[in-house]
């Protein structure tokens, strides 16, 4: 596809801050998520892919804010569960690239 995957882990979290709204998260996966969002928000060579997990309840409430938190930056959502595809993630994640106009052509 052309493009590098760099996970959150690897993205300077401790220098982006917390929302005011959001300070007293309680799961500290959902604060490193909102500060990761921050991150990519300012940075226009960064795009983002929300990864979760089908009925996950943390994730319920994460991805509005995580919503909220990114702006008007476009980002994908992928929901995988017990019958979810490769082909179907690869396809999505394609399109997704594709809209961003940063695929690059081999």
């Amino acid at each position: 596809m052309g493009v590098l995957p760099i996970p959150m882990d690897f993205l300077p979290l401790e220098q982006a801050s917390l929302p005011d709204l959001h300070e007293d998260m309680y799961w500290r996966s959902g604060q490193d998520i909102l500060r990761a969002a921050n991150v990519i928000r300012g940075d226009e060579r960064l795009q983002a892919i929300y990864l979760t997990n089908f009925n996950c309840g943390p994730d319920a409430f994460l991805i509005t804010f995580f919503h909220e938190q990114i702006g008007d930056k476009p980002f994908l959502e992928l929901e995988v569960d017990e019958h979810t595809a490769d082909a179907g993630m690869i396809t999505r994640c394609e399109a997704f690239f594709d809209s961003l106009n940063i695929r690059q052509v081999a």
